[in-house]
């Protein structure tokens, strides 16, 4: 997203929404994002960032979206977008999400 708040950067952020299946998981969500913006012209400058959601309230369950906000970072500006990630109009993200919680 750009232009946010007068921020003219590339902005990804993740959401934790209310689901059918929320009652067969552990809350409050505990786990590492790791989001890699990739640089389609020299993966060697591609943009990697992560975060804990341990302590964060919105990895809480939801009980309905109430429109909270996500958890992100800012990437790029949107001039680095345009010359050094992007390729024929398009960017890659790639998130990886690794589930903290170790069974009983």
């Amino acid at each position: 997203k750009f232009n946010r708040d007068g921020n003219n950067a590339l902005d990804i952020f993740l959401r934790l929404c209310v689901g059918i299946l929320d009652d067969s998981l552990k809350f409050p969500f505990l786990g590492k994002v790791t989001m890699t913006l990739i640089n389609l012209r020299n993966s060697n400058k591609s943009v990697t960032k992560y975060y804990l959601t341990e302590g964060v309230e919105r990895f809480n369950r939801r009980t309905e979206d109430e429109g909270l906000s996500g958890w992100g970072f800012e990437f790029a500006t949107k001039d680095e977008v345009l010359t050094e990630f992007s390729r024929s109009d398009s960017i890659q993200i790639k998130i990886e999400i690794e589930y903290l919680y170790k069974p009983a």
